[in-house]
């Protein structure tokens, strides 16, 4: 097509140009743009100018956004493992102290079983454990919870 191979013509010219001006410390704007299409273009010259400037802005922010990923995805895959790891191992020591309450007690009620679920740390954790496992009662254990 006659109008894509200016457009592609147009563009490596203004690519270039922007070169010469950034090296000589100047900026491309519109207003020069706008001279240059309009000789090739004339009627389509505001359509074109703005394609341009449009691919231009998500060229730099594709560019934007690859940069960010490769520099910060390690570091949020790094926190996201460790994350889940230690949601891993809370879940593992509660699983553990309902495990040695319901062998101990029969049941372990839903209250102390979401009360269980709400706690993170993992020394406390290992801690209720060595008690479900010594505790008299249900009940003697509960109040290590409050």
């Amino acid at each position: 097509n006659d109008a894509e191979l200016k457009l592609d013509t147009l563009t490596q010219i203004l690519e270039f140009a922007a070169k010469v001006f950034a090296a000589r410390n100047k900026r491309l704007d519109k207003e020069m743009v706008r001279k240059a299409v309009n000789v090739v273009f004339k009627e389509r010259t505001e359509d074109m100018i703005a394609t341009i400037f449009d691919e231009k802005v998500l060229e730099g922010e594709a560019r934007g956004i690859a940069k960010a990923e490769a520099e910060y995805k390690p570091k949020w895959v790094a926190e996201g493992a460790a994350i889940g790891e230690a949601r891993g191992k809370t879940e593992g020591w509660t699983k553990s102290i309902q495990s040695v309450l319901q062998a101990r007690f029969a049941t372990v009620p839903k209250t102390l079983q979401k009360r269980l679920a709400s706690i993170s740390d993992l020394e406390q954790l290992e801690e209720l454990t060595k008690q479900a496992a010594t505790c008299a009662s249900l009940k003697e254990f509960e109040k290590l919870l409050r």
